[in-house]
Formats: C-alpha cells, sequence, structure tokens
C-alpha cells in the first residue's frame, strides 16, 4: 500500500526528508520514545504516544485506529510535530486574550485536552506544548 503525508494536502512545502529519513510511514507506527521531548515542553504528566501527539499539534483528535491506520506521515512533518517540534512563539497562545501579548513566563502549556477544548471552542489550532 502506497502511503501519502496526511499533511501533504495543507502543507505541501514542508512534506519531505529530515534528518536522514527518507520513507512515509503509517502515523500509526509513530511509537518512537518521546518522554524526554514532553519534559522539555512541561508535558510530563501527558501519558501519549508520538503519533497521538503528532496528530494533536495538528488539530486532529478523536480519530479511531482505523483511520489512522490508513493515514501515512513524512518524515519531516513527523519530526516538526513530533519530538523536534519547537514553540514558534513566545508569547501566549491563548485565543480569548486581548490586549498586548504578554511573554510566557512560566511552566505553563497547552495540554492535549486544552489544545482540544480551545479547538472547539475558538476553531484555532493551538499546538500541544505551546505556552499559555
Amino acid at each position: 500500500m502506497d502511503l501519502y503525508c496526511f499533511l501533504s494536502a495543507s502543507d505541501p512545502a514542508n512534506c519531505g526528508v529530515s534528518r536522514g529519513c527518507t520513507e512515509t510511514v503509517c502515523l500509526y507506527d509513530c511509537k518512537d520514545d518521546i518522554r524526554s521531548h514532553l519534559r522539555s515542553c512541561h508535558l510530563s504528566k501527558e501519558n501519549v504516544d508520538e503519533y497521538k501527539l503528532i496528530l494533536a499539534r495538528a488539530g486532529l483528535f478523536d480519530l479511531s485506529d482505523d483511520q489512522m491506520c490508513k493515514m501515512g506521515i513524512c518524515p519531516k512533518h513527523r519530526h516538526r510535530l513530533g519530538r523536534y517540534w519547537l514553540k514558534s512563539k513566545t508569547t501566549c497562545q491563548y485565543p480569548g486574550h486581548v490586549g498586548n501579548s504578554k511573554k510566557v513566563v512560566g511552566r505553563d502549556t497547552f495540554s492535549i485536552k486544552m489544545s482540544e477544548e480551545v479547538l472547539l471552542l475558538y476553531g484555532v489550532t493551538v499546538p500541544t506544548g505551546s505556552g499559555t
């Protein structure tokens, strides 16, 4: 079965190779140990597999196992949304805050649950691990 990156339609410029990896893999097979990455994002209390973290950062929640088994991901997207993801902004990402953006000064970050709730309430995808 040929796998295509599920993000290729929405983000084609960022599909490709990364860190010596060239093969698109089944998303459901992305189960590398990400505990140190979760700690670095202040998410050490999250018990999450790599593929679920990737989906959360892409704004996709509550997919069935069957759906995930049919989805592929290229190495570049896997790394950018997985263990090599970096916070893109240093200001609060909560869409309800008005006024000047203030620098994030704590260890407060968006959990998977918070990211999902913001998407439901505001229609905005805030990547898991972003500052609050």
